[in-house]
């Protein structure tokens, strides 16, 4: 019968996997296929309450994607950690797990279940995987029949699961596949467009090339410059719209106005000399910039048969003439009645076909000072027979002075080696001055160090002395509560009685571990709320007795100490318990002090880094408060520490000597404060890329005469109580570090910031935003 019902499970099992597998690849929506698989896993494992979780990249959470079952709409809204859970674990390790019992798995986190009220006993959990990558779990929880998950469930929610990252795979690959062929639509859309505009943009380019070619190859031949100029200007007629061509050519202050159209045979040869009061040729000169018009109007540029031109032109361009060395030589300026508006890439031309005038004319200007360089030359060289006669008497001057040249180089290679030798003897200073300077800075930390010593010792003095205290009246008072309890059983207490008595002293000990000692004020207040019922009931010496109860933090137990009273002896029933009592608060103070001294040495050994590399990974914030543990006996009770500290990253430093500077700076406040007191505080923050670490006091501040040397070594203003190295140190550390130090300082207020990258010792050096100013005591 077991190997029937064990078939017809098997055939479900592949006839239902087998459906899943059919849509795997349809055109179902993706939300559709996980809720069917989904669906499918509840039937074959007998389920209601299952749920697909995934990781989302930009909220970096887990969340309920797909939830079935009674909860499964609260479900929706609900994230969690990797690693937080039994689906977060999963998530994490990527390795499936059974929980038949919930309350016996240490990775069971209740917490959604309790938000939910939903009991959960035992659940199934297996990863989610794209491409060998774990992006979530598929969680199946309580079976319908009760029973718990097994072992051998495992394959089958596996497969559901692979089936699941087969859907998410197949929906980002269409998604992507979608996106390219409407991207490649577009594409073709646009790249189609272009091209006929290139073939028609090519086409005029192509001619506007040829023309341009033409010109410059003209511009480029022998002929004469005005030659040159007018047939330039017909070519210019070709290229854009044009009646009237000049050329204005710089000369001293004035302009020398050549008309080149329209053409005539009776053109002025040498040009029109006019003042240089052109308005639209003296910008193009002053800002060498094209000028462009459009609009009718009267031009005093542009001449007809040697005359200005006195009908009013509709366009206007006016280009600058520029020389190989940006020098400006004068401007093209061309003309045309009617209103145009040229291309730009037709105006670029004519732009360049204007350099290439400039070219021309500095050729022209070149082979003119050429000739007369040539002529000038001929000249020279008769100067040059003449004077070679004269040369004879100048070499053997110069023989003579040669003579003297070689005495004075001797002269100065004796000196060269005095110059030397004192060199080297400035080097040998120099390096004794380092020597003495790095003893003199090491000399500066052992102080300090002894400083931090003594007041380690003083702050160890206190709790070890407590547990000498502690420990040698714990005995007495040991034998004094056997001796008390042996008392009371011979006084016939009975063993119910005796039971309730240990009950009492066994509270005690759990009081004495969980509450803190009380103070006498509290003891005070709890034994007159005590005193009021012990009169009432008769108790003799009811204020005493009150205080005992109060002190052995009884109050909670009087009606079970009211009972021992009307059995017993008051005396004989609180001798147990104070002696108890007493063992107690000694044991509680010894183990407050020994947490005292652990403290100190943690944070001395932090301080030191004496366990680990000179260069780590280091906090901060761990390693000031450190720093705060190791000078607490330098505070005085009139100085409050203020902490506002921040989030700070850890960064790669070398930690014991950035304690070095946490040290000298406090020190440095504490002096400022010394006498008056006040508030010290310490603030950390991150920004963009730096660690702000700003020590702040409220002191008198630095005086201003003296804030740009408190850097300087040696520079102190307490004469015989310091080296004035502290902050020369600090500086040089930050400054190993790639930080700065930016220091503010008046009355009543000293800041001092220290700023760090947050790449650590491997960092560039940060660049200052402000200049060093003021510590507040040296």
């Amino acid at each position: 019968m077991e190997s029937t019902e064990y078939l017809v499970t098997e055939e479900v099992k592949f006839n239902v996997l087998t459906e899943v597998c059919s849509f795997l690849n349809s055109a179902m929506p993706y939300d559709q296929q996980l809720n069917a698989i989904v669906e499918a896993a509840n039937k074959l494992l007998g389920v209601q309450n299952s749920s697909l979780i995934l990781w989302d990249e930009q909220t970096q959470l887990l969340h309920f994607h797909v939830a079935t079952g009674e909860k499964s709409q609260e479900l929706k809204g609900v994230t969690m950690r990797r690693g937080e859970g039994i689906a977060g674990w999963v998530a994490e390790h990527g390795i499936p797990v059974v929980v038949p019992d919930v309350t016996k798995d240490s990775r069971y986190n209740p917490k959604i279940s309790e938000i939910l009220h939903f009991d959960t006993q035992t659940i199934l959990c297996v990863p989610i995987r794209v491409r060998d990558m774990v992006i979530g779990s598929f969680e199946a929880v309580n079976r319908t029949d009760k029973r718990a998950f097994e072992e051998r469930d495992i394959p089958l929610l596996s497969a559901f699961a692979s089936f699941v990252g087969i859907v998410l795979e197949n929906s980002r690959t269409r998604y992507s596949y979608e996106e390219s062929q409407r991207e490649l639509e577009r594409l073709v859309q646009s790249k189609s467009s272009e091209v006929d505009i290139i073939n028609r943009d090519l086409t005029l380019k192509t001619q506007r090339m040829a023309l341009t070619t033409k010109i410059i190859s003209l511009i480029n031949s022998n002929r004469s410059m005005d030659d040159i100029l007018i047939e330039v200007a017909k070519q210019l007629q070709r290229l854009i719209p044009l009646d009237y061509a000049t050329v204005a050519l710089l000369q001293e202050n004035e302009l020398l106005l050549r008309e080149l159209l329209p053409f005539s045979e009776t053109l002025i040869p040498d040009g029109l000399r006019i003042p240089f009061d052109e308005s639209v040729i003296k910008y193009v000169v002053q800002y060498k910039r094209s000028i462009f018009h459009n609009r009718p109007r009267w031009y005093r540029c542009f001449l007809e048969q040697g005359r200005f031109l006195e009908t009013q032109l509709s366009t206007m361009l006016c280009i600058p003439i520029v020389a190989s060395d940006s020098a400006v030589l004068g401007t093209l300026n061309l003309g045309c009645i009617e209103k145009h508006s040229y291309e730009k890439e037709s105006v670029d031309i004519v732009t360049f076909i204007a350099k290439q005038l400039g070219v021309a004319f500095e050729r022209f200007t070149l082979r003119s000072s050429l000739e007369e360089v040539n002529q000038k030359l001929n000249e020279k060289t008769f100067e040059l027979r003449r004077n070679l006669i004269k040369m004879g008497d100048a070499n053997l001057r110069l023989f003579n002075t040669q003579q003297e040249l070689r005495e004075k180089d001797k002269r100065m290679n004796a000196l060269l080696q005095e110059v030397q030798r004192k060199n080297e003897e400035l080097q040998e200073t120099l390096a004794e001055l380092k020597e003495t300077q790095t003893q003199l800075v090491q000399s500066e930390k052992m102080a300090s160090l002894g400083q931090l010593v003594a007041g380690i010792a003083h702050e160890l003095n206190t709790p070890a002395g407590a547990i000498k205290a502690a420990s040698e009246i714990i005995p007495d008072y040991i034998q004094k509560t056997f001796f008390a309890y042996e008392t009371a059983v011979h006084a016939g207490m009975t063993v119910e009685h005796r039971q309730q008595l240990l009950a009492l002293i066994e509270r005690m000990i759990v009081v004495a571990k969980d509450h803190q000692r009380r103070t006498t004020s509290s003891i005070r207040e709890q034994s007159k709320q005590l005193l009021d019922v012990l009169t009432e009931r008769g108790i003799r010496n009811a204020r005493s007795i009150a205080k005992d109860i109060a002190r052995c933090y009884l109050d909670d137990e009087l009606e079970s100490l009211l009972k021992l009273f009307s059995e017993y002896s008051v005396p004989l029933v609180m001798d147990v318990l104070n002696n108890c009592s007493r063992v107690l608060v000694s044991s509680r103070d010894n183990q407050l002090s020994v947490e005292t001294i652990s403290k100190i040495v943690r944070a001395l050994k932090s301080y030191s880094y004496l366990d680990q590399s000179q260069e780590r990974v280091v906090d901060l914030n761990d390693d000031i408060e450190n720093t705060l543990t190791i000078l607490h006996s330098q505070i005085p009770e009139n100085v409050s520490i203020i902490r506002n500290f921040g989030d700070l990253p850890k960064i790669q430093c070398f930690g014991s000597e950035l304690n070095q500077v946490w040290t000298n700076t406090i020190q440095n406040a504490l002096q400022a404060l010394e006498g008056s007191g006040g508030t010290i505080t310490i603030e950390t923050s991150a920004l963009p890329d730096i660690i702000s670490v700003k020590i702040m006091d409220n002191g008198p501040g630095i005086p201003q005469e003296i804030q740009e040397k408190i850097f300087d070594p040696f520079f102190t203003t307490k004469r015989g109580k310091s080296t004035g190295l502290g902050l020369s140190i600090t500086q040089q550390i930050v400054d190993k570090h790639h930080g700065f130090i930016r220091l503010d300082s008046v009355p009543g207020n000293t800041s001092f910031e220290i700023v760090l990258p947050q790449q650590g010792i491997k960092a560039p050096p940060l660049k200052k935003k402000s200049s060093l100013i003021a510590v507040e005591a040296l």
